[in-house]
């Protein structure tokens, strides 16, 4: 996947958790890290509500 402007790309893994509070809210957290020598890390948060 492409991360910069000059279209180099990345070998990135991933994974996350997802939460069901009820039938219609659930709660997400993923983190990730880049498999190549770049300094790639994350973390997200997240929050969906079916209405």
């Amino acid at each position: 996947m492409p991360l910069t402007h000059k279209a180099d790309s990345q070998t990135i893994l991933n994974g996350g958790l997802t939460y069901l509070l009820d039938s219609s809210v659930q709660l997400d957290v993923y983190i990730g890290s880049s498999l190549d020598d770049a300094n790639a890390e994350f973390i997200g948060f997240g929050i969906a509500k079916l209405f």
